[in-house]
């Protein structure tokens, strides 16, 4: 794998829970003959990772030595659930399809361990993954001899036994873009629809005719999966949805494109978009939007950035609430939509990267740009508590981080420009701090992204034919078993590695194993330390700073890991709770 080439020492922390950039902890990937891909990923308190996609023929989901074989029913792919534990071992698989096939794009869990799914199916298809039938049929097209694409949301137990499956749509292909879950656990799906739809899966109805020749819709339905309202807002032309983020006020933030101008107000109110400028034939350009609605989907206010060719791609929350967008533009691009100013240029017609933090008004924070970046598309962008951010995406060339001209990043040489996938931590003012890549010499993708408080990484997508998954110095190299397949990784610190690494050290833990009252004792070397403990998921569970020799902590049974840094020096030790 070639790696990115960095022109000075970075002397930095990759999170402030750990000093290291983050290894390959593991990797599995499953496949047949044809097309497999994981894109959507989830993980439980317990450590436990959850993938969702799609697959053809008969797969082997089991990616150790057992076998647990799933197969397709119809002419079409099938969707997946797979489930592993937290080292990466096989707990099951399900499979959900038809003769039509379904996908599943979007993934969330609910507080009580249920999985929440969302995608698209075409014909009729079983939803029940077990010995039960739950069909659902897709609405018919105009054309007859066709069948459209509608929305499916399926609710799942942790164990992936049914629950509850609901389908939206109407008579030409709706999409899903987007999946968030509320502090009430009500459900939330972002798409995209034409002509005609029915919103309301129960026995009312809900229709929304597009405006345009594709309108985007904002779904909420309750934890049964009953209708509660759906909002819609277009016009013009093609108005998409990239992203939806829910906010800790429960107020909702969406990025998207349009084209010949939109109303952002789904509302009875207009807030008109304009649209973009006109290329040398003529052709009005893309536009990039960014949206706030309160926790009814009413409008609160709206931004667009106008170019000849812009395209919005991820969006990201900080712990401020602000937001990081990142988006492709050709030309020239203010990024500042407000009275202000701020300009960028590309070389030429040749893409570059907008990089831009907006405060909760919609008001520009900062703004960066690099260029040119061939196909350098990020599809998620995850902030950290410390305000740092994760970028992942892919790429096909060689490309100069925003921010700094001394971090970049090359693809693999191939044919017809592969593209690679590339991870990529930037400090609160969008300067670029680190990058690793992984892929191999045909298209590699990732399709979704989590990361815990302790610095863990769990990554998804496909490989087309070989690939090296290891993104850091090591090397893990797979081979397809037939054209693409699924892969599923954890990367993180060393110090969070799979083995206990507690050691003859000057501080204790005990009892250990306890029952639920834990003492720890420090010796005086340790004095304005401090004290994590982490989930073996890696989320952060409690922590204090180390004042006393003595400390005592009550916490509910499970594994821990206890992590005690002192300066440059950490140590980490495992706690069971019985």
């Amino acid at each position: 794998m070639k790696k990115p080439v960095l022109l000075f020492t970075l002397f930095i922390s990759f999170i402030s829970y750990s000093q290291e950039d983050p290894v390959l902890h593991w990797a599995r990937t499953f496949g047949s003959i044809g097309h497999q891909s994981a894109y959507a990923l989830a993980t439980d308190s317990d450590g436990n990772v959850y993938t969702a996609g799609t697959f053809s023929a008969t797969v082997d989901f089991d990616p150790g030595p057992g076998e647990a074989l799933l197969t397709q029913t119809g002419n079409s792919p099938d969707g997946y659930v797979q489930k592993l534990d937290g080292q990466g071992n096989f707990v099951w698989a399900k499979r959900m399809g038809g003769a039509d096939g379904n996908f599943w794009s979007h993934m969330a869990l609910m507080p009580n361990g249920d999985i929440i799914l969302a995608g698209t199916f075409n014909g009729t298809v079983d939803f029940d993954p077990g010995t039960g039938v739950f069909n659902l049929s897709s609405t018919l097209m105009l054309n007859p001899i066709y069948k459209s694409y509608d929305v499916a949301v399926v609710r799942l137990d942790s164990d992936g036994n049914f629950i509850w499956a609901k389908k939206v749509g109407g008579t030409q292909a709706d999409s899903v873009n987007s999946l968030v879950i509320d502090a009430d656990e009500n459900i939330i799906v972002a798409g995209m629809f034409a002509e005609t739809a029915d919103f309301d899966p129960g026995n009312g109805v809900q229709n929304l005719t597009a405006t345009g020749s594709w309108d985007a819709f904002l779904l909420k339905l309750d934890t049964d999966g009953n209708f509660i309202w759906v909002k819609q807002f277009g016009g013009g032309d093609d108005t998409r949805i990239a992203e939806l983020k829910l906010s800790d006020n429960g107020n909702l933030f969406i990025l998207g494109s349009y084209h010949t101008g939109m109303d952002a107000d789904p509302g009875t109110g207009v807030h008109s978009l304009p649209p973009g400028p006109a290329d040398q034939f003529g052709q009005i350009g893309g536009s990039a939007y960014v949206l706030q609605l309160d926790q009814a989907g009413d409008f609160v206010w709206a931004d667009a950035f106008n170019n000849i060719f812009i395209a919005a791609t991820a969006m990201g929350l900080a712990p401020d609430g602000n937001l990081i967008v990142s988006g492709m533009f050709r030309g020239q691009v203010d990024l500042d939509p407000g009275a202000g100013e701020s300009l960028f240029s590309s070389e030429g017609m040749t893409n570059s990267l907008a990089l831009f933090k907006l405060d909760t008004s919609g008001n520009l924070m900062w703004a960066k740009a690099t260029g040119p970046v061939g196909a350098f598309y990020p599809h998620k962008i995850l902030s950290r508590q410390d305000g740092q951010f994760i970028m992942a995406g892919t790429f096909n060339t060689t490309v100069p981080l925003p921010g700094s001209d001394n971090i970049i990043i090359t693809a693999t040489a191939g044919d017809n420009y592969p593209e690679d996938v590339f991870l990529a931590r930037f400090d609160s003012e969008g300067n670029a701090l680190w990058a690793e890549t992984l892929g191999g010499p045909y298209n590699d993708t990732i399709e979704d992204l989590k990361i815990t408080d302790s610095g863990l990484f769990y990554l998804c997508g496909g490989f087309d034919t070989s690939a090296d998954l290891d993104p850091g110095d090591g090397e893990f190299q797979v081979t397809a078993a037939g054209w693409v397949d699924a892969y599923v990784e954890r990367l993180g610190p060393q110090a969070l590695g799979l083995e206990d690494m507690a050691s003859s050290g000057s501080w204790k833990i005990y009892p250990n194993p306890s029952n639920g009252n834990v003492n720890f004792s420090f010796d005086s070397s340790y004095n304005g330390a401090s004290a994590t403990i982490y989930s073996m998921l890696g989320q952060r569970i409690s922590g204090f700073e180390i004042n006393t020799l003595q400390h005592q902590l009550t916490l509910p049974s499970g594994t821990y890991l206890v992590k005690v840094e002192n300066g440059k020096s950490a140590e980490t030790k495992k706690l069971i709770v019985n």
